[in-house]
């Protein structure tokens, strides 16, 4: 699908009804998971190479940022779907011309819907690819610190949930933590995938930044610095997440070992209560011809009360050491 955003509003389009008067009024034009035939119908009518998907995947610098024909193409690693609890990164590809700016993606990341509704309600605002582009780089990362800040919450969550969990002499612990694990591990990727996005936006800024190649962003100055100062700080703040999915994760670990180490003690007591009782009445079901007790007439009691004293004493020792 071909959307073509000019002074007025933007138009959807197909690969058959594209022409050159078309392009040229435009602005900003977003390719979403195009054809083959709508992409050769813009290469045809601009005079350049869009890449393919399979070009866009490529991680090496010089494959991501490049000039060609006259246009900056930049390449960008994208967070998409996040609501939907399985985010995705995605490649997308800025393509800077000085008359427009071209965008190519294979997915719907919702920066692209905020972006697209900012220049149709206020496009006077956005008067040339430059400031164009920049509203799109804002947008993203405007995204990127909304979800960083439902991460953050969201840690918080599974922090007072571990930590509340801490096991005590009389209570015991009813949290799920392969549930706490699952929540700590989605939260874990979406935070790896911000990273990676945060570290790609901020290449094409450097590549953009730079006025000797781009002397019309001299003009955008201040919003340049701004976006650089929101990366840097965005950055930071996901090293700092990083660091705390790590603390939750060795901490629900050692929940786990503090939780199974009850266990193993509670057993460990309770075989030591059971066993001298279990040593007297192994002793008296031995089946021997001559047992003096067999015949005494409280024979029966005197053995049960040893058993019951055998197993009492044991437990008020531990129970004096504080051991349960």
């Amino acid at each position: 699908m071909i959307t073509i955003f000019d002074d007025q509003t933007s138009h959807v389009l197909t690969a058959d009804v594209i022409t050159s008067e078309t392009l040229r009024t435009a602005r900003w034009i977003d390719l979403s998971s195009p054809t083959r035939e709508e992409e050769l119908a813009v290469e045809r009518t601009l005079q350049l190479e869009i890449p393919t998907r399979e070009e866009m995947q490529e991680i090496e610098t010089s494959s991501r940022l490049y000039h060609e024909s006259g246009a900056l193409f930049m390449t960008a690693t994208i967070v998409a779907y996040a609501d939907s609890g399985s985010p995705i990164s995605t490649a997308v590809t800025f393509i800077l011309r000085p008359d427009c700016l071209i965008t190519v993606r294979y997915a719907e990341p919702r920066p692209f819907q905020m972006a697209a509704t900012n220049f149709t309600q206020r496009p006077m605002f956005y008067p040339d690819s430059s400031s164009t582009m920049l509203m799109v780089l804002e947008a993203l990362t405007d995204r990127i610190a909304d979800l960083l800040e439902r991460a953050n919450e969201n840690l918080d969550a599974v922090s007072a949930t571990i930590f509340s969990a801490a096991h005590t002499a009389k209570t015991k612990s009813s949290v799920n933590f392969k549930q706490v694990l699952i929540n700590i591990g989605k939260n874990g990727d979406l935070v790896a995938r911000i990273r990676e996005s945060l570290t790609s936006i901020t290449r094409v800024y450097t590549y953009v930044g730079e006025a000797e190649r781009l002397p019309q962003f001299e003009q955008c100055r201040e919003e340049l610095a701004a976006l650089k100062s929101d990366l840097a700080s965005l950055t930071d703040h996901a090293g700092f997440l990083t660091n705390k999915i790590s603390f939750l994760l060795d901490a629900t670990l050692g929940m786990v070992n503090i939780e199974q180490n009850e266990i193993i003690k509670a057993m460990s007591v309770a075989a030591t209560v059971f066993l001298p009782p279990t040593l007297i009445a192994s002793a008296y079901g031995m089946n021997f011809d001559f047992m003096p007790e067999l015949h005494w007439h409280w024979a029966y009691p005197i053995v049960v009360g040893a058993m019951i004293t055998s197993g009492v004493l044991p437990y008020l020792f531990f129970k004096r050491k504080g051991w349960v």
